[in-house]
């Protein structure tokens, strides 16, 4: 679609996705009591048990196609290294991002969330030198972000079978928000929960907006998998190695934070109770550390089969789908809990009352409808769905 509709893309789903989802997603996570149930919980206290059943399989299957994403982006980046590189390392390096996910899980939560702040820095590092390095050239930039002139080396010809892999694409992009109701137990407090959510949406955009313009800088070029690299490396030849590298460690460490949320949602799952049941109770258990040790264990297995046979588009398309599904339900017990069962009680409420509710629930229903509209025009991702 081009560099204008990426960069409109960005901004518009903020607007209109990330921004409602994150407040209907604290306003439900923090429902006492307080559990890592999810989206599961939610549809449980709204609609009961067999609803939640539902729910539950297709959040499982929607998570882990999606956790599969980030790996196959990892071979992406390996391809794009200039040098000659064994074809079995390229191969190796999804399953190696399989391994360290697993590895760094094993570990307290705590730990591997701490991991995580410290590393973002020096991800977004070379990036930073390389926006620097752009400046003198946003003149180009800036005429291929308004479409006076081409940013791709060959027209761009947007069709209505592209417009299914832009949408999922903008979504993925957006995407795991209401994946945090599975760490809602783990928080140290409301507050935390909403200045996480509020300073994740806020930087997510930012960081989009500027990486892709400053790409632009570099003039027309192929925008493939980790374009990024080569694009900063017209500026300063270093830098194409090194965000190569880093982009294939940020991709880790987000695998790493998804995994986290899914194994502790299937771990969820196999506990006796409310919100749980729906899986075999071993995959309830725990190490010493508090790690959900059989879930983890798992959704690995599974990843290596997804890597194996899937494509990231495909997969990216896939994930986006069965995901609307699971946000529908969101959607639909938020409306339900707020106007029909106000009685559990809540730790924070998105403000305005009924406004409040009817502005989430006028910029969510369209989003999803549209998104299942688009899904249409890809059968082979609606029958894999």
């Amino acid at each position: 679609f081009g560099a204008t509709w990426s960069l409109v893309g960005f901004l518009l789903t903020t607007l209109i996705y990330v921004l409602p989802q994150i407040f209907m997603t604290a306003e439900l996570s923090l429902m006492v009591p307080l559990n890592n149930g999810g989206v599961v919980s939610w549809v449980e206290r709204a609609f009961g048990r067999a609803a939640s059943a539902t729910v539950a399989l297709n959040m499982v299957v929607y998570q882990i196609v999606d956790l599969a994403t980030y790996p196959s982006l990892v071979v992406g980046y390996t391809l794009d290294v200039e040098q000659s590189i064994s074809p079995w390392v390229v191969t190796a390096s999804s399953y190696m991002v399989i391994a360290l996910g697993l590895a760094a899980n094993l570990l307290n939560i705590r730990v591997a969330t701490e991991l995580y702040t410290w590393m973002l820095g020096l991800i977004l590092l070379p990036f930073a030198v390389g926006l620097i390095l752009s400046v003198k050239s946003w003149p180009v930039a800036w005429a291929a972000a308004i479409g006076r002139a081409p940013s791709t080396l060959e027209p761009v010809h947007a069709s209505i079978a592209d417009l299914n892999l832009y949408l999922s694409t903008m979504l993925w992009l957006n995407t795991g928000w209401d994946s945090i109701g599975n760490l809602a137990a783990e928080v140290s407090s409301p507050r935390a929960l909403l200045r996480g959510l509020g300073a994740a949406a806020a930087a997510c955009p930012v960081v989009y907006v500027l990486c892709t313009f400053g790409a632009l800088a570099a003039g027309r070029g192929s925008w493939d998998d980790g374009y990024l690299g080569t694009a900063y490396g017209k500026f300063w030849s270093p830098l194409t190695p090194v965000i190569v590298v880093m982009g294939s460690f940020a991709n880790l460490l987000l695998y790493v934070s998804e995994l986290a949320c899914l194994a502790r949602l299937v771990q969820s799952m196999g506990v006796r109770g409310p919100g749980g049941g729906f899986l075999p109770s071993c995959l309830a258990s725990h190490s010493s550390t508090n790690s959900p040790v059989a879930a983890l264990l798992l959704v690995s297995l599974c990843q290596c089969g997804l890597v194996a046979g899937f494509k990231f588009e495909y997969l990216v398309q896939l994930s986006t789908l069965t995901h609307v599904v699971a946000l529908w339900f969101a959607l639909a017990a938020f409306v339900q809990l707020r106007t029909q069962d106000p009685g559990p009680e809540r730790l924070w409420v998105i403000p305005g009352g009924h406004r409040g509710l009817l502005a989430v629930v006028a910029l969510k229903g369209p989003v999803l409808a549209f998104l299942c509209v688009a899904a249409c025009t890809k059968p082979e991702v609606a029958c894999g769905a």
